[in-house]
């Protein structure tokens, strides 16, 4: 997807980065309540990866959707994603195990909390990006690259069904991979433990993932309603555009009590839509390759 045709969508992204980024270097004080409190970061956190998985999903069906299904366009997809993520994961994780080797080897105390788990497996489930068994508690080196390993679990199954599908037929085979064991756990009761946040059974269970598949069916829709910007809704009609924005805000954010888990998840695709929808200004550009 050609960014300069979404530009409020990077403005969404830069806003989601920041909001993670200071929700894990901004603490609250130990007593009391803080600026971080009542900014809400920890919520806007949370609402930026939704974002992100919602904008991950609708990315990889605008880009691929038509694609001839196969071992080769699969195996490209795969690398392609693979390889924007890893290079900085790998040179980081290498950084912090080096660290955490020459800290033990000097008797330090320092990351001695990381020490006793570096084990060959968990090096290498590390590197590779891949989670733990049911019930594992040991996570991540590198505890904010949870969601790389989600990301994973959305790329490997995408390129799993981009082996036999494509168009319509990718799309409800990704429902039924990723959706049916959430709403299974859901009919049945059944909670997986949180753990480390990387298990296998609390990954495949958890309704985050749901908000992929809607970033998906999005974008199955913007790639397929229309070639030009003009027929899209609310093109050149800034004032809805941004009141359409805010709404979006609103259910996402609303606190919990208030609202079921699952309304914030619609909030964050409706939030996705809304910036998609920002700027365009009916001049008849094209919105999908």
């Amino acid at each position: 997807m050609d960014k300069h045709r979404y530009p409020a969508l990077q403005i969404l992204r830069g806003i989601a980065a920041s909001a993670v980024v200071a929700n894990h270097v901004w603490h609250s004080p130990e007593n009391g309540v803080g600026l971080r409190d009542i900014l809400r970061i920890g919520d806007l956190a949370h609402l930026g990866v939704m974002a992100f998985f919602c904008l991950s999903g609708m990315l990889m069906v605008l880009t691929t959707r038509q694609a001839t299904p196969g071992a080769r366009p699969a195996a490209l997809f795969l690398r392609a994603r693979v390889e924007r993520i890893y290079p900085v994961y790998v040179l980081w994780l290498s950084i912090l195990l080096a660290m955490i080797v020459a800290a033990a080897a000097a008797g330090s105390g320092f990351l001695r909390h990381l020490w006793v788990r570096v084990w060959p497996d968990a090096v290498i489930r590390n590197y590779l990006l891949l989670p733990g068994l049911p019930g594992e508690r040991n996570g991540m080196f590198i505890g904010q690259a949870w969601t790389l390993v989600y990301e994973m679990y959305f790329y490997v199954v995408f390129a799993a069904c981009l082996l036999f599908f494509n168009g319509t037929r990718l799309l409800v085979a990704l429902c039924v991979v990723i959706g049916v064991p959430v709403l299974a756990a859901w009919v049945t009761g059944f909670h997986a433990e949180r753990l480390s946040w990387v298990n296998i059974d609390y990954i495949v269970t958890d309704p985050l993932v749901l908000n992929f598949i809607m970033g998906g069916i999005f974008g199955a829709w913007l790639k397929g309603h229309s070639r030009h910007s003009a027929d899209l809704p609310l093109a050149g009609r800034p004032m809805p555009q941004w009141l359409f924005v805010a709404a979006a805000l609103a259910i996402s954010l609303a606190p919990m009590p208030f609202l079921p888990s699952f309304v914030h998840n619609l909030g964050s695709v409706a939030l996705l839509i809304a910036m998609t929808f920002v700027d365009r200004r009916g001049k008849g550009t094209p919105v999908a390759g």
